[in-house]
C-alpha cells in the first residue's frame, strides 16, 4: 500500500461483490499501481484479480479457508488452518454445496416445516425415496428448498416427509452375512481389525448398504466380513534379533566400515554409510580382533602393537 496526501476512494477487484461500506470508503493508504482491492479488502495483484471472470459471484484470495462455509451445513468445528489460494465465496456469500456455485447467504436461511430435513440450494434432480432410495442421479441442481436428511429418504413429497429406509412400507432389509445390519448412512471410516476406531473421520454419509452390528468389526470389506474384535486376527510376533557369538558384543542392521579398535587413539572419522549387518563391539568395548570378532574394555587392549595378533585386523563376518 502507498500513503496519500488527501482519503479518497480505492479500486475494487469486483465491486459488485463488495460491501458499499467498504467500496466508497475514504483511505489515506491504497493499494500501488498494479493492485486491486478483494472483497476482503487484502491487495491483490491485477492479473490474479482476473482469474475469477468465470466464476459467478467470486473473487480472488490468497489465503482463503479450508473449510468453506456451505449452504444446509453447519460450520465444521476443526478445520486446518491451511491456506487455499485462488477463487473464493466473498462475505455474504456461501457455496450452494460442495465445490458449488456462491450464492447469497440470504438465499440459505430458509426454515424446513418438517422434521429429519434442511434447507439446500442445490436440490438433487432424483432425491432417494422409498420407492427407489437407490436409484443413480446426474450432479445437477434441481433448485432450492428442504430436502431430507442424510440417513432419511422421502415418504411423501407434498407435504415433505422424511423417514428412515427401515420404516419405508414394505422394505425388508436384507445383508448377505452374520452380524450385519443395513443402513442408509454408512459411515466414512468404519471400525475396522486395523484399529481405525479411534482415527478422526470427516462427517457425512458414504452412501447405503450393509454394516457391521454394534459389538463387531470389519475384518474384510470385500466381500463383507464381520467380526467380534477377540476374533480379529493377532499382529504377527517380531523376529528376534539374532544373538552374538563372543562376549560383549551386540547385533546391529548397520555396520560401521570403520569401527573403533584398540589401536585408535582417538575417535576416527568415518562415512555415514553401512558395511553391512552383523554383530559388532557394545558401547563402551573396542575390537581386539576382526575375525572372529573379539570385544576388550579400553583398558583391556595390549599395550603395544607387536603384543597384539600378528595378522592384519579385519572387519566382523558381515550378512548382507
Amino acid at each position: 500500500q502507498r500513503r496519500m496526501g488527501r482519503p479518497r476512494p480505492d479500486q475494487f477487484c469486483k465491486p459488485r461483490l463488495t460491501h458499499p461500506a467498504l467500496l466508497f470508503r475514504l483511505r489515506w493508504c491504497v493499494c500501488r499501481p498494479g493492485y486491486v482491492r478483494n472483497a476482503w479488502e487484502q491487495c491483490i495483484k491485477q492479473r490474479d484479480c482476473s482469474q475469477c471472470r468465470r466464476e459467478a459471484n467470486t473473487d480472488f484470495n490468497p489465503c482463503s479457508s479450508a473449510c468453506p462455509e456451505i449452504c444446509g451445513r453447519p460450520r465444521p468445528r476443526i478445520c486446518t488452518l491451511q491456506c487455499v489460494i485462488g477463487c473464493a465465496c466473498p462475505p455474504g456469500f456461501v457455496r450452494a454445496f460442495p465445490k458449488g456455485p456462491c450464492i447469497t447467504r440470504r438465499l440459505c436461511q430458509g426454515r424446513c416445516p418438517g422434521r429429519h430435513q434442511f434447507f439446500t440450494a442445490c436440490k438433487s434432480a432424483c432425491p432417494a425415496t422409498c420407492k427407489n432410495p437407490f436409484q443413480r442421479c446426474p450432479k445437477i441442481c434441481a433448485g432450492y428448498g428442504c430436502v431430507c436428511q442424510p440417513g432419511y429418504v422421502m415418504l411423501k413429497q407434498k407435504p415433505l416427509t422424511c423417514v428412515r429406509l427401515d420404516q419405508c412400507p414394505g422394505f425388508q432389509r436384507r445383508c448377505p452375512g452374520p452380524n450385519q445390519v443395513y443402513t442408509t448412512c454408512r459411515s466414512r471410516c468404519p471400525a475396522t481389525c486395523s484399529g481405525n476406531r479411534n482415527r478422526m473421520c470427516t462427517a457425512g454419509c458414504a452412501g447405503e448398504g450393509c454394516v457391521c452390528r454394534p459389538g463387531y468389526v470389519m475384518l474384510k470389506g470385500r466381500p463383507l466380513i464381520c467380526v467380534r474384535p477377540s476374533q480379529c486376527p493377532t499382529k504377527p510376533t517380531p523376529k528376534p534379533k539374532p544373538k552374538c557369538p563372543g562376549p560383549n558384543q551386540v547385533y546391529s542392521p548397520c555396520i560401521s566400515p570403520c569401527p573403533q579398535t584398540c589401536w585408535d587413539q582417538r575417535e576416527r572419522l568415518c562415512p555415514p554409510v553401512c558395511f553391512g549387518r552383523g554383530c559388532v563391539c557394545k558401547p563402551g568395548f573396542r575390537m581386539k580382533q576382526g575375525s572372529p570378532l573379539v570385544c576388550v574394555r579400553p583398558q583391556e587392549c595390549p599395550t603395544k602393537i607387536d603384543q597384539a595378533a600378528p595378522q592384519p585386523l579385519g572387519l566382523p563376518t558381515t550378512s548382507k
